[in-house]
């Protein structure tokens, strides 16, 4: 059961992840969350390290869509400056929103990884819609009340899987 919020990558944070690493797997684009994986929730703009990151990914071939949860100018300013499509008002882990940013980049879901933080939007979401994808730890900053919530309940996943042997390491291909 717990099965589909399984994470296909842990991953520490977004650097950890190249043009080649993904291309390595097949993947050729990525649905990237926003909120708390590439932008702190409380910045307007992402970090000056997670820009160059995303320049790189764009330059070694990777197509790139934020999928997030808001919406409005905050997260319409955030795409833009980083040079990339944003889907706003997603409603993960609704699967949904997924597929629409999957034919936005017009790659097959089987060329495609999502990213985020949360097990119970980003991860559920991906897998419901058909995606593999990857963990990374939460950027520091202020969560939402809900998202607060949903870390707790994701400590007891982690706890379950921990005492059933399924591997949680927040290292490259711990799967």
């Amino acid at each position: 059961m717990l099965q589909i919020l399984q994470p296909d990558f842990f991953l520490q944070n977004l650097l950890q992840i190249s043009s080649t690493w993904l291309q390595v797997r097949n993947f050729h684009g990525l649905i990237l969350d926003v909120d708390n994986t590439f932008v702190s929730r409380d910045a307007a703009l992402p970090s000056v390290f997670y820009g160059e990151w995303l320049e790189k990914l764009q330059a070694g071939g990777i197509r790139v869509i934020l999928l997030s949860n808001n919406g409005g100018s905050r997260a319409e300013g955030i795409a833009a400056r980083a040079g990339v499509p944003v889907q706003t008002w997603a409603a993960k882990p609704l699967p949904s929103a997924f597929k629409q940013a999957g034919v936005s980049l017009g790659l097959p879901r089987a060329q495609i990884l999502v990213i985020g933080d949360q097990l119970f939007t980003d991860i559920l979401g991906a897998h419901l819609a058909g995606f593999k994808a990857a963990l990374v730890k939460p950027l520091p900053g202020t969560d939402f009340l809900l998202t607060h919530g949903m870390r707790t309940l994701e400590k007891y996943v982690f706890q379950y899987w921990r005492k059933t042997g399924v591997p949680t390491s927040w290292e490259e291909d711990s799967l």
